[in-house]
């Protein structure tokens, strides 16, 4: 899979728009993960939610490569 999201990449900054849309849906479960534990390290109060991370990430994704 790691090879796989590499070639995907490359096809993206050649402009294969779906190629994007592949690594995010490769990616989106690993990186719900991680948004999902970030907030556990932050002070009680924080005002994070996953689903906020996420869409946060894939917006900036979604700009194109580099963007991240």
């Amino acid at each position: 899979m790691p090879g796989e999201i590499s070639k995907l990449f490359e096809a993206w900054k050649a402009g294969d728009g779906a190629a994007g849309d592949e690594v995010i849906a490769m990616t989106y479960g690993e990186l719900r993960r991680v948004a999902h534990a970030y907030p556990r390290r932050e002070r009680h109060a924080h005002t994070l939610q996953t689903t906020a991370l996420l869409d946060a990430y894939v917006r900036l994704l979604r700009k194109g490569p580099g963007s991240v």
